[in-house]
């Protein structure tokens, strides 16, 4: 992906597009993979290298996500006579993306930039903690006699940490 990326923001606009295209499809063959992986495979050792694969790949697109280079590259293809001469399907992934970036904080500040990534990796981790505790309770059927479930969807200790308590 680095290598698909790399100048990136000085390609034309049909270069971006493809660069974008490949470095996401480069990602998402290992994100996809290791999802696979870490919903499925009944090694925990697997599972947690597959959780850490995708945990990598994640923080890798949310850099990128919040690269500025890459979106001034973007906004000036956007605002080129070239443009408009593109196929509607890469002028609109083009300017998907650019607005996406937009929506996850390219116009913050460097600091909050980096308290955005962490939050984000923050919610996958807590959003992958959901589904293995809901995957464990459905293999063992754990629920108190009295029918309590609590703790069972996540971990109280987790919600409180993700709240700050």
């Amino acid at each position: 992906a680095d290598r698909e990326l790399s100048g990136v923001a000085k390609k034309g606009p049909m270069e971006i597009v493809s660069a974008l295209d490949n470095a996401s499809n480069d990602l998402c063959r290992i994100a996809d993979a290791a999802e696979l992986c870490r919903n499925v495979h009944p090694d925990q050792r697997f599972v947690e290298a597959a959780s850490q694969a995708v945990q990598a790949v994640s923080a890798y697109m949310g850099e990128v996500n919040l690269d500025g280079s890459i979106y001034e590259g973007m906004r000036r293809a956007e605002a080129t006579k070239d443009f408009a001469s593109l196929p509607l399907e890469a002028r609109t992934v083009l300017h998907h993306m650019r607005v996406s970036m937009e929506h996850e904080g390219i116009h913050l500040q460097d600091e909050e930039k980096g308290k955005c990534l962490q939050l984000l990796e923050r919610e996958q981790e807590l959003s992958f903690g959901i589904v293995q505790n809901q995957e464990r309770a459905r293999r063992t059927a754990v629920v108190g006699a009295d029918g309590n479930t609590e703790g069972l969807w996540m971990p109280l200790d987790s919600v409180g940490e993700a709240l700050g308590q």
